[in-house]
């Protein structure tokens, strides 16, 4: 499904940090016309009876040679069967157009033996992952529910994608606040990875955080490694993104979905409320130069997906389409709880001078 989209050149990214690479440039308007429906979901829930047959959630998606490779969760309700969570693996061979879930689902699931990972008689503590592919290496790094209620992010590494290894003697890469000062830090609960890619020689983990006073309120933090399992928060008193006392409150509430992809130079976010928290679903631009500071567009939101029949749903990844002349087409992967994964393209146009 394709949108249109209007308008002029919106506002440029100043870049220090990449000197001899033009900033992007924001250059359209993206509108959503009225009356846009968002098609059927490219990813379903299973059988009944299956692993993944009552939600599948925030899949994540890259390219790997010629074929796009989705990781998503998967939840089903028989724990006497299954894992109560899993991660499956999707692929695409058509651009995104069709999809397919790997026949040996899921690949990864709760270590029911790790104080890291917790596990109950009703839940697991698995939750969503995002993958980078390197030097001929997947590499994860997923987020799980840990025995002091809190969220942190974990590693695995695979040759495959399908079969993984745990690293870091599967113990966090990325320590909830609560283990470093106690349950005020604001990220004190959650620190669960959302993007990483590597700028240099160094690893830049994106992460979705919430605290222990603030619950169902959620920003945005920037950790980075040395290697794919040492890290170090750039801040640990504030997010390097809120929403909190912003006027996005309006439009966006006070918790957000943040997703970020490095385009040679700037650091492009696209953050999406939470419906689960907030009931709106809507999704804001901003672009930065280092990850840090951060220059919202001044148009946001860019879309509604309720108003494109999506009334619980948010952006939960992210992948560029290579267009002509440096002109690239951002494809969402949204979710709708309990209806599956749908696509949908986002048409603003990003180019440089």
């Amino acid at each position: 499904m394709m949108l249109f989209v209007y308008s002029f050149l919106i506002f440029g990214v100043q870049d220090d940090k990449f000197p001899n690479i033009p900033p992007l440039y924001l250059k359209e308007l993206p509108t959503v016309p009225s009356g846009i429906q968002l098609a059927a979901p490219i990813l379903a829930p299973g059988d009944t009876g299956s692993w993944d047959d009552q939600w599948i959630l925030d899949g994540h998606v890259i390219l790997v040679h010629d074929t796009l490779k989705m990781w998503y969760l998967g939840i089903n309700l028989n724990h006497n069967q299954y894992p109560c969570k899993g991660i499956g693996l999707a692929y695409s061979a058509d651009s995104g157009k069709t999809w397919h879930k790997y026949s040996g689902n899921p690949v990864f699931f709760t270590d029911s033996t790790s104080r890291w990972e917790r596990t109950t008689a009703h839940t697991d503590g698995l939750w969503e992952a995002t993958v980078l592919y390197e030097n001929n290496e997947y590499k994860m790094w997923y987020q799980a529910w840990d025995e002091s209620d809190c969220f942190n992010t974990l590693f695995a590494r695979s040759t495959d994608g399908i079969h993984w290894e745990r690293g870091n003697n599967g113990t966090p890469v990325l320590y909830a606040g609560y283990y470093e000062s106690g349950d005020t830090q604001w990220d004190s609960r959650y620190c669960g990875a959302r993007s990483v890619m590597k700028v240099g020689a160094l690893y830049y983990l994106f992460y979705e955080a919430e605290s222990f006073y603030r619950l169902r309120s959620f920003n945005m933090g920037l950790a980075i490694g040395v290697s794919e399992t040492t890290f170090a928060k750039v801040d640990t008193l504030h997010p390097v993104f809120t929403t909190i006392g912003t006027a996005d409150t309006l439009w966006c509430g006070t918790s957000i979905i943040p997703n970020v992809i490095l385009d040679s130079s700037t650091f492009i976010l696209v953050y999406s409320s939470n419906s689960a928290h907030t009931y709106k679903t809507t999704t804001g631009l901003a672009l930065s130069s280092d990850g840090i500071h951060w220059e919202r567009y001044a148009q946001n939101p860019i879309c509604n997906l309720a108003s494109m029949g999506m009334p619980s749903g948010a952006i939960t990844a992210l992948h560029w389409e290579q267009g002509n002349q440096m002109v690239k087409e951002l494809v969402a992967i949204s979710r709708s709880i309990p209806k599956g994964i749908y696509s949908c393209q986002l048409p603003f146009l990003l180019r440089r001078p």
